[in-house]
């Protein structure tokens, strides 16, 4: 991999906490060649503070996969061989950023993304180690490699986005790694606390259920049906365990989370729309 990549990257915006948004982007942006701000909304500029920013706007809730590829195409005509992604609240703790630049001379031949240790797991590694999955934000994409694949699925809207992304490239012979030596605090939506002992078994520390909106709920369940049909042959554990994601999201809704009846005609839709393909 070149040592000195030129490198972009994008912050989708949609209904921001600016307060948050402001204490996130000193984090990344004055380190990137160029920012696209992506406004997902009416308004089509939020007062921010950041160094060399090209703002991008639609009207409409075009979701994440559009925004990306838009800003994925954007950075390929300009010369970027790189482009890191973020959430509106998402930032890096301390040098996470300047971290996860040093492992880009590290990464093996066909390494089409490397993101950080988002679960702050207190691993560490004398190279970029091979995962799985990374989480949309706080990763580094390689252009030329998302040029091959093709863009980031729109149907899917928001959920799933990365992992369909990271599965498709595995699938090609692509590579995605972690960093562990670079962090990202990254925000899950709201947190329903339950006590520290009902998580002894995961592999990081937990301190209760994140959960969204009601309406989120329908396209975490149509769009993980869909994936498990796409990428199950291939990835079995990874299906396995994406049923057994949804089906725990379903007794959190069923027993716990706020707005229950609500949550429960989304999940439905979403398993109705799933199964339709």
């Amino acid at each position: 991999m070149v040592d000195n990549p030129r490198i972009a990257g994008v912050v989708v915006l949609y209904q921001p906490d600016l307060n948050r948004l402001a204490e996130a982007l000193p984090t990344y942006a004055p380190q990137l060649d160029v920012l696209y701000v992506f406004a997902n909304s009416p308004v089509a500029e939020f007062p921010i503070d950041a160094p060399r920013v090209e703002w991008i706007h639609s009207t409409d809730n075009v979701g994440i996969a559009a925004a990306l590829n838009t800003a994925a195409a954007r950075a390929l005509r300009e010369g970027c061989t790189w482009l890191l992604t973020m959430d509106q609240d998402s930032h890096f703790t301390a040098d996470g950023f300047a971290e996860l630049q040093r492992a880009i001379p590290l990464l093996p031949p066909r390494a089409a993304l490397v993101g950080p240790d988002y679960l702050d797991q207190g691993r560490s590694a004398v190279r970029p180690r091979p995962v799985r999955l990374l989480i949309q934000s706080g990763t580094l994409v390689h252009l030329p490699t998302w040029q091959h694949l093709g863009p980031f699925d729109e149907a899917l809207f928001i959920d799933g986005v990365d992992h369909d992304y990271c599965l498709r490239a595995q699938a090609q012979g692509y590579g995605v790694y972690e960093w562990p030596q670079s962090r990202l605090n990254h925000a899950l939506g709201e947190i329903y606390p339950l006590p520290a002992w009902l998580f002894t078994f995961h592999r990081h520390s937990k301190r209760g259920i994140a959960f969204h909106k009601p309406y989120r709920e329908y396209y975490e369940f149509r769009n993980n049906i869909w994936l498990i049909g796409r990428h199950g042959p291939k990835f079995p554990r990874w299906a396995l365990l994406r049923l057994g994601y949804l089906a725990l999201r379903l007794v959190y809704a069923v027993s716990i989370l706020p707005e229950r009846a609500e949550r429960l005609r989304a999940i439905f839709r979403g398993i109705r729309a799933g199964l339709k393909k």
